[in-house]
């Protein structure tokens, strides 16, 4: 994150330093002579004279850069949140399209359809998804079932910079030769999800409902 940095203090003149000068007895005055420059006499009591004019222009490129930083610490929240809402949005349509592969599996494309699971997930839910691939394949098929879903809902339940839980609720339906006529069943579906290489990966599942 960039850091906030203060604008440099610059001198200021007071009503009062103002008053003090202009008040101060003329054999005072007349005392102190102005210093002279090559553009002519330097009277830091005449506001045309250089030496007022480079204070002022001081102070304006002070003004200036302090505008400058604000500005750019604004925009760069502005962008921060924005960043961070779209990656939200990005987990939990991951989430989603997880879900919806998980519950979508047919036994005559179950090949393609369970390496669509797999290639969303990492970690140890990846081990245990790929090591009890065979059993679950062998069942479907075996069954000839082919089983459909409907993602109803999804959102997010907290998430940082590269991690999300996101909750879905989802009705899936198993058609076979047993059950013609399908058999309907509704999921609530807590996952756990890493930004890993730019993509959402499912790392843990919990069926909560």
């Amino acid at each position: 994150m960039p850091t906030r940095t203060e604008p440099r203090r610059t001198g200021t003149v007071t009503p009062s330093t103002v008053a003090d000068k202009i008040e101060r007895p003329m054999s005072d005055q007349a005392t102190t002579k102005p210093r002279r420059s090559a553009r002519g006499w330097l009277d830091p009591l005449n506001p045309r004279t250089p030496t007022s004019r480079g204070v002022v222009a001081s102070v304006l490129v002070v003004l200036m850069l302090a505008l400058a930083g604000l500005i750019g610490w604004q925009a760069w929240q502005l962008t921060s949140t924005y960043n961070a809402d779209e990656r939200d949005q990005a987990a939990v349509a991951a989430g989603r399209d997880f879900a919806q592969n998980l519950l979508s599996i047919n036994y005559s494309t179950i090949d393609r359809d369970m390496q669509r699971v797999v290639e969303r997930t990492t970690g140890d839910f990846r081990d245990q998804y790929t090591g009890g691939q065979a059993t679950l394949k062998n069942s479907i098929v075996q069954s000839k079932s082919v089983n459909t879903a409907q993602i109803l809902a999804a959102g997010l339940v907290s998430s940082d910079a590269d991690s999300a839980v996101v909750l879905v609720a989802a009705e899936g339906t198993t058609k076979s030769p047993q059950n013609p006529k399908g058999v309907l069943r509704h999921y609530r579906i807590q996952l756990s999800l890493s930004l890993q290489g730019g993509r959402w990966l499912v790392s843990e599942l919990k069926f909560v409902g």
